[in-house]
């Protein structure tokens, strides 16, 4: 039995009746012998299919006088059962070898090719002399023989489809996967490449007997748990290399274990095992709704492929004409297609290039057709390109082709189950995805060409709103198409960049700890990137970005480091990041701003003691009081309608002032915003209206995603109220007409829907992409791993990505004294990636305009918010002044009094305008300071707190002006 051949290409034939006009050889007829097994169901399916693939090429080139004076025809040749002995199986081979009336061969199936290639090659003059065309190839990647012209990539290379597509698709993402073998074919290959990639495998031998059916049980089981590589979880994808059979059956046995969730896999096959109909008596498609093959070709279904569309008339044609008595009985065993299918192609293409060698040659005879081959490289077939094709080492190349290259199409391609036609259909979503090219410069891929995942993992809170769901989406669609941009565009070749929504694909399991779920995505999917709310740290070497629905108040304290605290980075700033962001940039209004040499009056509101306090600080940080506000019920809308029209009636009094929101919750901003806007509106044609809008300002604090809410909340955006409306934002002005990054998600993902182009997750996942393209490009390892990229974004600290700065950050371990003080002033652990925040107006976002844009933006120079305690003028703060000795040493007496009368607030307007007036210069140092912050940090940070304050009052009191503190 031929067993061990099983896997292999099939053969054709021509032959000639000659005709010779002066020195060229022009034969009249050639005929091309398809030498195949079709004793064997196993290839009935694809050799059925194919040969009308064929004929129909036949017919359509004899019709249109292809080759001048010459026509073709195709030959049904029947070749031995695999299961026949050997001396018989050679036998058939020597006698088709040797029938002077073929031409050569093609076609040939898996099984049969060994046996045709190792006649030609002992044969008597018949070694590099004898075509083999299209011959379907199990296991050999060179043959070694230049008889053998394949139209396929090599077979024993279609698992780098696989895994190419297995590691990148969005909608799979495997990193584990279970490889069904018979012999062990493939078997060490793929385990080679699968550890080179870092990822786990499970090898599922059948048996090296085709003829027995697999133990689907056995297997089953041995699949649901897995191995210590695996690290005793399922394989989520499968890798097949045995036969059909085996395919179907453990399909359908998986189909109903209920320890499979097989919507959330995906298997692969190629070869012998992809061949026929993916039906099952029982479940019909069901069981490979997720089974792809790996081909070759282009899709028949091309509306724009000359190739495709040549054949579809071409089949046509042929089938119109068809007397079925012309074809041989063999080729009646099973049914032949009249629509179109990947083996009928085949047979196509093969013909028809054949068809294209023979047109370009004066003279044809089987030596001139090889020489031709080999002497051309190249072919085109309805701008199809084949080759290059060589038959000796080539010298002084700048290719890297081998000493032997004969494989004419030069992709590789997926096509999933078709439910309808229960056959393969090539997949026609992101190419970078479902193709690989082989480069012009080589002969077939090899494991080195797979490029190396960067996959970012996301997911939406399971308890979000389908708002707060539809910003992670938007956030993985973007994210998508600018990975699939920059794949396609090569820019580093050796990375690939994909994104999936994970919620689907790999949902969390009843009772299954966060902890536990980790593990299990880690091993199963293996992302570089996660992105979402799951785990504020990790242990898992990969970058954790945590994302949340909402905004948090503050930063968490800081805690002694651990092996991968570094991984986790918060996206978001902190409501206490806003809120101070907002007010220095409202103290730059009222300092040298449209409303400067104002002191307003400052009413504080929030849902929340938390919002409050945070806003109050920063309000005292630049030394305003504040007059008025509190904690209050904002969610409620007649509660915020008195809260506004309260402040706007000082405004209309003609007393500055200044409202001041701080919250976490959509609901009240959405309030906010609908009660400035009525507001607004209530004092058009008022006289006192002039006055509210020169002396009313609104500022919030809250997350960006609640001012999307309220802006697509409001019935009329037009009402456009007429005083500022401060907001904070880590990301630029996106809502302006001409902004680059506003432009690129319109081109990007070809829409104009201001609620999709205006939503942040579009423009935080730009930011994201743009830090992971700078740290691959900088990486220097050749498959760069999340901690690869990690130690190249802590090496440079602090670095622009897509227009917003990022850190200073610092991984190096905090002493035990700092974690215990939690200072926001230190150089170690920190990992806060946002530290600029923007100050804008709400009025710009909500026309689309740029016209009242505050252009403040603060860079905060410690990792998080530095307060400054109001300064009262009270008996408790002269009496200070003595008590400051104790702390902080001696501080010259002479330099308070130069700085009482030199220094003023942190504002610039007291600075000196001219280099050419005098002016005096104050330092102030505290003596011991390093040996104080070792042995008393938390009572030193106090001390200096008071220190900064008291110079602080001092300056503002004398009109001076702070340079550096």
């Amino acid at each position: 039995m031929q067993t061990s051949f099983l896997w292999t290409i099939g053969v054709a034939a021509i032959v000639m009746t000659f005709s010779v006009s002066g020195e060229l050889i022009r034969p009249n007829l050639i005929k091309l012998g398809m030498y195949y097994n079709m004793a064997d169901t196993i290839m009935q399916f694809d050799g059925t299919q194919m040969y009308a693939g064929a004929k129909a090429a036949e017919k359509e080139i004899n019709a249109g006088g292809t080759i001048d004076g010459v026509q073709l025809e195709v030959v049904y040749v029947p070749a031995a059962s695999y299961t026949s002995p050997a001396s018989v199986v050679a036998a058939a081979a020597s006698s088709f070898v040797n029938d002077t009336q073929y031409f050569g061969a093609i076609l040939t199936d898996w099984v049969t090719t060994p046996t045709l290639l190792s006649t030609v090659a002992v044969g008597t003059g018949l070694n590099g002399t004898y075509p083999v065309i299209g011959a379907r190839h199990r296991v050999d990647v060179v043959t070694g023989t230049r008889s053998d012209i394949s139209v396929r990539q090599p077979a024993p290379t279609d698992y780098l489809m696989m895994l190419h597509h297995a590691m990148n698709a969005a909608t799979i993402r495997c990193t584990s996967f279970a490889v069904v073998t018979r012999g062990g074919f493939m078997a060490a290959p793929i385990e080679a490449t699968i550890a080179s990639l870092g990822l786990h495998v499970l090898i599922l031998e059948l048996g090296a007997d085709y003829s027995t059916t697999p133990a689907v049980a056995t297997v089953l089981d041995q699949w649901s748990t897995g191995n210590a590589n695996t690290h005793f979880y399922p394989p989520q994808c499968g890798l097949f290399f045995s036969i059909a059979s085996d395919t179907h059956a453990i399909l359908e046995g998986m189909y109903a274990d209920a320890r499979f969730n097989m919507s959330l896999m995906a298997f692969y096959s190629s070869g012998i095992a992809s061949e026929g109909y993916w039906n099952s008596t029982l479940y019909g498609v069901a069981p490979f709704a997720n089974f792809r093959v790996v081909t070759n070709l282009l899709s028949p279904n091309s509306a724009t492929s000359p190739l495709a569309i040549s054949f579809r008339a071409a089949l046509s044609s042929y089938f119109a004409d068809l007397n079925a008595s012309d074809v041989p009985a063999d080729m009646q065993q099973v049914p032949t297609l009249t629509t179109i299918s990947l083996p009928s192609f085949e047979g196509y293409v093969t013909v028809r290039w054949i068809a294209e060698i023979l047109s370009a040659m004066p003279s044809i005879n089987r030596t001139l057709f090889l020489r031709s081959v080999y002497s051309r490289r190249f072919f085109w077939v309805g701008d199809t390109s084949l080759g290059p094709m060589t038959d000796r080492c080539l010298v002084d190349s700048t290719s890297s082709l081998p000493c032997a290259c004969s494989f004419g199409l030069n992709m590789m391609r997926t096509a999933k189950i078709n439910v309808a036609s229960a056959l393969p259909a090539l997949d026609d979503v992101d190419a970078s995805i479902s193709t690989l090219l082989v480069p012009l410069d080589a002969c077939y891929l090899t494991s080195s060409d797979l490029r190396t995942p960067v996959a970012v993992a996301v997911w939406y809170p399971a308890s979000s709103s389908a708002t707060s769901i539809t910003v992670f989406k938007n956030f993985q669609r973007m994210m998508s198409a600018l990975g699939t941009t920059y794949n396609n565009a090569l820019t580093t070749a050796r990375v690939m960049f994909s994104a999936a929504l994970m919620n689907p694909i790999m949902p969390l399991l009843a009772n299954e700890s966060s902890a536990s779920y980790l593990q299990r995505v880690y091993v199963q999917r293996m992302p570089a990137v996660t992105f979402g709310d799951i785990w504020s740290e990790v242990t898992k070497p990969v970058i954790n970005i945590i994302a949340s629905g909402s905004t948090l108040y503050q930063d968490p304290p800081l805690t002694a480091a651990t092996m991968y605290s570094r991984n986790s980075w918060m996206l978001k700033p902190t409501l206490g990041d806003l809120a101070h962001g907002i007010v220095l940039g409202l103290e730059e209004l009222y300092t040298n701003g449209g409303r400067a040499e104002r002191t307003p009056t400052i009413v504080v509101v929030s849902d929340t003691e938390a919002g409050l306090s945070l806003a109050t600080q920063s309000v005292h940080t630049v030394q305003w009081p504040v007059s008025g506000g509190g904690v209050l019920n904002l969610a409620d809308a007649a509660v915020m309608r008195t809260a506004v029209r309260g402040a706007m009636s000082k405004a209309a009094s003609g007393e500055e002032t200044l409202l001041f929101v701080s919250s976490v919750s959509a609901a009240v901003t959405v309030n906010a915003i609908a009660a400035a806007v009525a507001a607004s509106q209530a004092y058009e044609g008022h006289s006192s209206g002039p006055s509210v809008w020169a002396h009313f300002v609104l500022a919030i604090a809250t997350d960006q995603n609640n001012m999307y809410t309220a802006k697509f909340g409001l019935t009329n955006r037009s009402a456009l109220p007429h005083f500022p409306i401060y907001f904070g934002s880590y990301l630029p002005a996106f809502w302006e007409p001409t902004n680059a990054r506003r432009l690129r998600v319109i081109s990007t993902l070809n829409t104009t829907d201001p609620t999709v182009i205006e939503t942040t997750s579009m423009y935080s996942s730009q930011l994201i992409f743009s830090l992971l393209q700078t740290a691959v490009e900088a990486a220097t390892a050749t498959r760069p791993t999340a901690t690869d990229l990690l130690d190249v974004l802590y090496e440079s600290s602090t670095l622009t990505a897509n227009g917003v700065v990022i850190g200073p950050i610092y991984d190096t371990n905090c002493s035990a004294a700092v974690v215990a003080s939690n200072t926001v002033n230190r150089r170690c652990q920190c990992f806060k990636i946002l530290r600029t925040i923007n100050a804008f107006d709400f009025r710009d976002w909500l026309m689309n305009t740029a016209s009242h844009n505050p252009d403040f933006q603060w860079s905060m120079p410690t990792c998080g918010v530095e307060y400054s305690p109001l300064i009262v003028p009270t008996k408790l703060n002269v009496a200070l002044i003595a008590g400051l000795a104790a702390p902080l040493g001696t501080v010259a007496l002479g330099a308070l009094v130069y700085f009482a009368c030199c220094f003023g607030r942190r504002s610039n307007r007291t600075a000196p305008k001219s280099p050419e007036s005098p002016f005096a210069m104050v330092f102030t140092d505290i003596q011991s300071s390093t040996s104080l912050w070792a042995r008393a940090p938390e009572a030193m940070g106090e001390a200096l707190e008071q220190h900064h304050a008291l110079l602080r009052k001092l300056v503002s009191r004398h009109d001076g002006y702070e340079v550096k503190t």
